[in-house]
């Protein structure tokens, strides 16, 4: 029997030590807990936060929405701040933009669309080729300031009168300037002039910034004949994913009634 016993005796002592192993590990595994906590609920708090702010962010992104003006009143525009360009009459295709406010239940406005950009390519009617090298060109905001072409007076040694030139990095700083704007969600909607169309040509033209060169705003080299198109009108800026519409451009007859920027399926 004394086999049995030391055999008893020695297992009866593993499981007590076991049992003390066992008690001492959880004892220190629960002072290891209650000292992690407080650092567990800082990095916890932190995390909410962090998730909060990008929530709330993402909220408050810029929600633009592009629409066509209702009224004829909008599309004729003031050029150099005349009713006209000084020669015939001519129209200027428009679309409005707007940053829709958030709801009211939200007390902070909605971010505005930092330099809020509208490039458009030109399409036939089928959407398959580009017309008229039109590929992404900057539209200007009704909102921005005209380009002038700035001259600078200097004097000539030779001649000694004084003789004006033409300051092309002045006039490349406002082109830049006029194709840009911040999009706020509680101002007025904006618009931005796509094209140009003078009474007694057939043609139209794109209509941006740098339209202000030629002297009466019409860039030959990207004539648009008459006909219908296909327009692709991107809008971006630098908080805010771009986003890209279609209409349909409409250029016909010789008079500037006949164009006009209508929805795409608005086709006869």
């Amino acid at each position: 029997m004394a086999p049995a016993v030391s055999f008893l005796r020695n297992g009866s002592e593993c499981c007590t030590v076991y049992l003390l192993f066992a008690a001492n590990t959880t004892a220190a595994t629960t002072r290891f807990m209650n000292d992690l906590t407080p650092f567990l609920s800082i990095i916890g708090g932190f995390i909410v936060a962090f998730v909060a702010i990008i929530l709330f962010e993402f909220v408050r992104r810029p929600n633009i929405e592009v629409f066509l003006p209702e009224s004829d009143e909008v599309r004729y525009a003031q050029i150099n701040g005349k009713p006209s360009i000084g020669q015939p009459p001519a129209r200027l295709a428009k679309i409005g933009v707007t940053n829709k406010p958030l709801s009211r239940k939200f007390w902070l406005p909605r971010h505005p669309a930092v330099s809020a950009k509208c490039l458009v390519t030109l399409y036939d009617a089928e959407d398959k080729q580009i017309v008229g090298n039109l590929r992404g060109m900057r539209c200007k905001w009704d909102a921005s300031l005209e380009p002038s072409a700035v001259k600078i007076p200097q004097f000539d040694l030779t001649t000694g009168k004084v003789l004006l030139f033409f300051n092309a990095s002045n006039f490349v700083y406002y082109v830049q300037h006029a194709n840009i704007l911040d999009l706020n969600s509680k101002a007025d909607p904006e618009y931005v002039a796509i094209a140009i169309k003078v009474d007694g040509d057939n043609n139209c033209y794109p209509f941006g910034g740098e339209s202000y060169q030629y002297p009466d705003l019409r860039d030959r080299a990207r004539m648009i004949p008459q006909g219908d198109y296909t327009l692709h009108v991107v809008i971006s800026s630098d908080n805010m994913q771009s986003r890209e519409y279609r209409f349909r451009l409409r250029n016909h007859g010789p008079t500037s009634q006949g164009l006009s920027v209508e929805p795409l399926s608005n086709l006869s």
